[in-house]
């Protein structure tokens, strides 16, 4: 029974110093806390026209989590992470979808707009608004 309850907390010990903290959204990075709504989508290289989803949204908490949403259907969630100095959507949910958030790094952002650009697909952008 000793040995057992001894077990018991260096596990406990060990959990509580391996566990990493998450970081909440601070200074500038405040400024991304909301919800936020599609207003516009650019695609430079796109054979075609895509219509527009404005019916996405996006809420960002201040704990760094996401959530995206379509007409109130929740789409995906995970977490804003900074990685060279740009806040980057990494998806919990391990849906294999090609779309989405996922690896999306935010390139400009103020109180009101923020930019999301995805280089790899020939300079395309979203732009969102809070609200």
């Amino acid at each position: 029974m000793k040995v057992i309850k001894t077990i018991f907390i260096l596990t406990i010990i060990f959990l509580l110093f391996t566990c990493k903290k998450k970081d909440k959204l601070i200074g500038d990075a405040s400024a991304l806390i909301g919800t936020w709504r599609l207003i516009d989508y650019k695609c430079n290289c796109c054979q075609g026209i895509y219509p527009i989803m404005t019916n996405l949204k996006l809420k960002l908490c201040k704990q760094g989590n996401y959530v995206l949403y379509e007409d109130n259907k929740k789409l995906e969630h995970g977490r804003l992470i900074l990685e060279n100095g740009l806040y980057t959507f990494n998806r919990d949910d391990l849906k294999d979808r090609s779309s989405g958030l996922k690896n999306q790094p935010i390139y400009k952002y103020t109180a009101d707009t923020l930019k999301m650009e995805m280089p790899q697909k020939c300079g395309a952008y979203y732009i969102w608004i809070k609200g």
